[in-house]
């Protein structure tokens, strides 16, 4: 992806990244990451970059059961979208999935917590930048049809 600017080309750095929308019992789980960069306190969807040879599904995987010790099937994409990090030209690439856990265990590693939320809750978060469209996407999709996946779980605001 390039973008001009003023008469320059700008190369964008693009990195794609995944995140699962882990849905159980009408609610979504959200994790707080613990670090103390610019990101402490923020709300994500669980998930992360994705290396050259891996698939989104194998990332995804990956992540989920590293960071929070969740297995999880992929049961839709959501569309993608591109999220400008910084000036410098770093985009995120992201690439939102609903996902349905296989197992209960919740492992905490490199969160600081995951907790359960109720659709409505999560307008109430402080969202990441990468992750907040996910967030409106997910309340669009109650508003105008009552259900977050296309195919069932109905989602109760």
């Amino acid at each position: 992806m390039e973008e001009k600017k003023k008469g320059e080309i700008k190369i964008m750095d693009i990195i794609d990244v995944v995140c699962a929308i882990i849905i159980k019992n009408n609610m979504i789980l959200a994790t707080d990451k613990d670090d103390s960069n610019e990101n402490q306190g923020l709300w994500f969807f669980p998930g992360g970059k994705i290396d050259e040879s891996e698939s989104h599904e194998e990332c995804l995987r990956r992540h989920v059961e590293t960071k929070i010790g969740l297995k999880v099937n992929l049961t839709e994409s959501l569309p993608s979208y591109d999220v400008e990090i910084d000036r410098k030209g770093k985009v995120y690439r992201m690439h939102p999935y609903i996902a349905e856990i296989e197992n209960d265990a919740v492992i905490l590693e490199s969160q600081a917590r995951s907790e359960w939320f109720m659709p409505i809750q999560l307008m109430r978060l402080a969202w990441s930048k990468t992750d907040l469209p996910i967030v409106e996407e997910i309340i669009d999709r109650i508003i105008k049809t009552g259900h977050i996946t296309k195919a069932r779980a109905c989602v109760a605001i």
